[in-house]
Formats: C-alpha cells, structure tokens, sequence
C-alpha cells in the first residue's frame, strides 16, 4: 500500500504522460482524475497546432493547471471548470476557469496565513519560464486564471529538442 501511495503522489507530481506526449495529454489525464475526485465536471478545450514545449515549461504549466484546479475544488464551490490550452506559432496560453463562486483578486494579492500561497507559487512558476499570470474573477461570477507565454523560446522545436 504504501508503494502504491508513492507512486501516485509521484504521477501526480510529474505523470510519464507529460515527459512521453507533452502538455495536452497531460491536461486531459489530469482533468478525468480531477472529475473523478473532484466531483468537479472538469473539460479540456484545445485551441489551435498542437506542439511541444521545451520540459520546463511543460512542467511549470501542468503544475498550475493542477494548482488552479486545486484552488477551485478548494475554494470555488464550482460544478463546472475548463482547461483552455491555446497554443499559436508565437505563444501559448493556459486558461482555468470554472464557474464557482469568485472573489475578489485584490483581496489576495498577499498571501496570509490561511490562503493566496498557491497563487504566490503559481506568479513565481510563470515567471520561472518567462510568462504572465493574471486572474480575472469577481464575488459571484466564477474565475478564471490566465497564464500567457509569449514568444518561441520554450518551442521544443526551436529548443533543439
């Protein structure tokens, strides 16, 4: 049992489907996992040529998709969320959003002792591959968080990878 409890706590943290296939299939295993224990309906809109991104940014990205969805089982009393991949020759944008509750995004600029640290680690992960995290939420209308990568420079293609 407690090999099987390491093994899981492991794929959650970097699933082979990531290294083996990249961010797209990672992101549709991730959301049924979700759904399942979640109970969140979670669905997966791919937007755009697919590709891959250099390891990091891969792993960052799947990290704060996994983070945000957190976030929403947590904190959103959502039923519904979407994982928006959208993917263009020159950037890439990781879109979460559900339709919960909401907040107020100002409120949690600071993290405290009992919440804003997973959003903290999710601007600190963007910035770490050079992208912008921004949230766009409000009491009552659900949220969304937005990571956007501009530029080539985490292409696997232009990468030498």
């Amino acid at each position: 049992e407690t090999t099987e409890s390491i093994r899981d706590v492991m794929a959650e943290l970097r699933p082979a489907v990531l290294d083996d296939f990249g961010l797209a299939p990672v992101l549709r295993w991730y959301a049924d996992q979700f759904s399942k224990r979640s109970g969140v309906a979670t669905s997966i809109v791919e937007e755009g040529p697919a590709r891959r991104l250099d390891a990091t940014a891969e792993h960052a990205l799947f990290r704060m998709a996994q983070n945000a969805l957190a976030n929403v089982a947590k904190h959103a009393h959502a039923d519904k969320a979407v994982v928006t991949l959208r993917m263009t020759a020159r950037s890439t944008c990781l879109i979460v959003a559900d339709n919960g509750r909401g907040f107020d995004p100002a409120a949690v600029d600071q993290p405290t002792r009992d919440h804003g640290w997973g959003l903290m680690i999710m601007r600190e992960r963007a910035a770490a591959i050079g992208a912008r995290l921004s949230i766009e939420s409000a009491p009552g209308h659900g949220a969304k968080v937005i990571v956007t990568m501009n530029g080539d420079a985490h292409d696997q293609s232009s990468a030498g990878g």
